[in-house]
């Protein structure tokens, strides 16, 4: 599958081939080699290098400020979205949509966090019921569940249907459920890496996060979606937290 360009500034093509345009791009000093990155990317449609969407991309894939992965899984499939945000105030994501469905875009930074909710297609849920207790499970059965394999994912939401007991209702859960991964890496003030991590479980319309006790067990706790919703977004760092690239 070739790779294309669309003038709203989205790549389309094979996952792997974005992701070695995007480190090309990523290695860019200025945008005097971005002729010739495209050129040799093969990339189709009118790509321009004069474009000033495709500068912007360079720019924020080489003065990166945080980046986020997302991986969100459910009875279709296992996707992931990488999202590099830049000092120009421009993110790039770069989304796996499938063998030969992917997709390099640029978009301006305050939109992220609605971005994030379309990715996932986030939805409203039911709370949950008043003092429904948490539920201890392995972290095993949390990779199972974001498995690329889709006989894995299924046989591991069996094996989770049995422990929740009928807390949820589960013909409703297993035609439609999610566990969204989301992941957040920068480069604090003092220098330090940090990322942090936060997961949750969409069940029909019931919602749980994964927590860890200060003894290493991890817990499903549920939730109502807000709280969800709050976990997914809270891991992005706030602006004092980073170290800004250009110093």
């Amino acid at each position: 599958m070739a790779t294309t360009y669309d003038p709203t500034g989205a790549f389309r093509g094979t996952p792997g081939r974005l992701e070695k345009l995007r480190e090309r791009l990523g290695a860019l000093p200025d945008a005097s080699g971005l002729a010739a990155v495209l050129r040799e990317s093969g990339v189709q449609g009118g790509a321009s290098p004069d474009d000033p969407l495709l500068d912007a991309m360079r720019e924020a894939l080489t003065r990166t400020v945080f980046s986020v992965t997302i991986v969100n899984s459910g009875p279709g499939g296992s996707h992931q979205h990488h999202i590099d945000a830049g000092a120009n105030a421009v993110s790039v994501r770069l989304s796996d949509g499938g063998e030969d469905r992917g997709e390099l875009a640029v978009s301006p930074f305050p939109i992220l966090h609605g971005q994030i909710a379309r990715l996932v297609r986030f939805q409203p849920g039911t709370a949950p019921e008043q003092g429904q207790p948490a539920l201890e499970v392995d972290p095993g059965l949390i990779l199972d569940l974001s498995a690329e394999d889709g006989e894995t994912r299924e046989a591991a939401f069996a094996r989770l249907l049995l422990a929740v007991g009928d807390s949820i209702d589960p013909e409703a859960a297993s035609a439609s459920w999610q566990l969204v991964q989301s992941r957040a890496a920068w480069t604090g003030t003092e220098g330090q890496p940090v990322e942090k991590l936060s997961v949750y479980l969409r069940a029909g319309d019931r919602y749980f996060v994964l927590e860890e006790t200060s003894d290493g067990a991890f817990l499903l706790v549920p939730v109502p979606s807000i709280e969800a919703w709050e976990a997914m977004t809270h891991v992005l760092p706030g602006n004092d937290e980073v170290k800004d690239p250009r110093s």
